[in-house]
């Protein structure tokens, strides 16, 4: 489950905290504990044109992680982070949308009840562009904070990912997609279509992984029977995730890979419901709504009043206008939708607005971090 807020909306949720309470005093707790922030693969080559998918994983060391904010770059211009993807990220709570911008990605997230272990925090897709070496790496302001009364600030390790950029030779292969054709793109269809040009006398090995550096065998792959191999393969009944498509020639070592995201599933609406005005709405009336998207992550929310045109909004959404029924929709980033509708009865709104999982330890957490980047900026 991920939720995107704004600032404001962090705050309105903290005052929540302040009125049953319980004060927050001091800076961080003292640093005494110890993480690993690092990426998969550490290595990489990519040849220019192609894209790969690189892991940020956490191993918290036995520790409780809640929260953090996290800061990352990839150095020079030969390569170049076309997205970020947080779903099925450990982090549910997300104080802003995590960003990419000129080559920086950043992140500020929360885990309610802490997480143990080793997860996934995101995923980024990368692009070569021109021959060279780029670094992945994590700027050293970024930080974790624990599972505790007093937000202890975590020791963080950081490694970094090295991605050397291979310019195209004799025995590369450029392989295409007519079904896939954007490889930073999610599809919702698990037919793909894969398109190379055959050279005479030439057998090729391929196979389909879910490894960003699995390389064929130099057995060769061709159609049995009387079937005609035109250069065309279609891969059907693929189970939703992101695959790579590698080939090479019999005998060569040059392997090219293309990159296939697919997710079929349509998001799950959690909860969609009119709510009475509160303070923080200066009492006006509002819809909440809350979806989730295990694979591509949520795109956008949509809403639709009576017979309206409709809009693409964010939760909480102030009704400004009388109306008689509402159509919530949540859009993933593979284009797969679901939608409730939902008469104009409001409940009585509770400060959370989406039910339990904001708990006050995370919530403290992330005011610390909040408040902690402000000072840096200052």
């Amino acid at each position: 489950m991920k939720i995107a807020m704004s600032p404001n909306r962090v705050k309105i949720l903290i005052a929540s905290v302040f009125a049953l309470g319980i004060s927050i005093t001091g800076g961080f707790g003292q640093t005494v504990y110890a993480a690993k922030l690092y990426f998969f693969p550490q290595t990489a080559d990519v040849v220019v044109g192609e894209n790969i998918i690189v892991e940020l994983r956490l191993d918290t060391e036995g520790e409780i992680i809640n929260a953090a904010e996290i800061q990352g770059s990839l150095s020079n211009k030969n390569a170049e982070i076309l997205s970020l993807n947080e779903s099925n990220s450990i982090f549910q709570i997300f104080v802003e949308q995590p960003k990419v911008e000129e080559n920086k990605f950043t992140l500020i997230g929360g885990i309610p009840g802490g997480f143990n272990g080793v997860g996934i925090v995101a995923k980024l897709n990368i692009q070569g562009n021109t021959n060279g070496k780029a670094v992945l790496s994590l700027d050293r302001n970024s930080r974790m904070l624990l599972n505790s009364e007093s937000a202890d600030r975590a020791m963080v390790i950081f490694s970094e990912s090295e991605i050397n950029i291979i310019q195209q030779n004799k025995d590369y292969i450029k392989v295409t997609s007519h079904t896939h054709a954007d490889q930073s793109r999610w599809y919702n269809t698990n037919k793909v279509n894969i398109h190379w040009d055959l050279e005479p006398g030439v057998e090729y090995s391929y196979l389909v992984s879910r490894d960003p550096i699995g390389e064929p065998d130099n057995e060769p792959d061709k159609p049995e029977g009387t079937l005609q191999w035109m250069g065309d393969i279609e891969l059907s009944d693929l189970k939703d995730g992101i695959y790579y498509f590698s080939v090479k020639k019999v005998g060569a070592s040059t392997v090219s890979r293309y990159l296939i995201k697919i997710d079929t599933v349509a998001p799950e609406l959690k909860d969609a419901r009119a709510n009475s005005g509160i303070s923080e709405t200066d009492y006006k009336d509002f819809i909440s709504f809350l979806a989730e998207d295990e694979m591509s992550g949520i795109d956008y929310y949509e809403i639709q009043l009576d017979d309206k045109t409709p809009e693409i909004v964010v939760s909480p959404y102030i009704t400004l206008s009388p109306y008689t029924k509402a159509i919530v929709r949540a859009y993933d980033k593979a284009g797969n939708t679901v939608e409730k509708e939902i008469e104009r009865s409001p409940q009585e709104a509770n400060i959370a607005l989406i039910g339990t999982i904001f708990t006050i330890g995370v919530l403290i957490a992330l005011f610390l971090l909040m408040r902690g980047r402000r000072k840096v900026s200052e």
